[in-house]
């Protein structure tokens, strides 16, 4: 089984934290908290969470990637590839853009967004 490493701001650990506990978990999962504007800070904390680059790893990005500028995504996808042995897995979630909201708005016959 691989380890996961879920890479996030911080925003929402203290909530999945809560929600998580006196569950036991099928894997090893450790949090990364980075501001991904900052050049060089994921890595960095990957190093302080004990990154082993030699073992395959299981990223999760859950909603991350939307929120990024494009430079900023492809900074972060290029730190994970850098340091991820083979058999590296990533999830990653976006959120809808602007225009699939309007779509999904529409199909729903104009519900309020909330």
């Amino acid at each position: 089984m691989l380890p996961v490493l879920q890479v996030d701001s911080g925003t929402t650990e203290a909530l999945k934290a809560r929600l998580l506990s006196g569950i036991k978990p099928a894997c090893s999962r450790t949090f990364v908290q980075a501001d991904l504007a900052v050049a060089g800070q994921l890595t960095q904390h990957l190093a302080q969470a004990g990154l082993d680059d030699q073992r395959p790893i299981a990223w999760i990005a859950e909603g991350l990637i939307g929120y990024l500028t494009v430079d900023q995504g492809d900074r972060m996808l290029a730190d994970m590839l850098a340091v991820s042995a083979p058999g590296s897995k990533l999830i990653a979630t976006a959120p809808p853009t602007p225009q699939q909201r309007i779509e999904m708005r529409e199909r729903v016959g104009g519900m309020e967004e909330g």
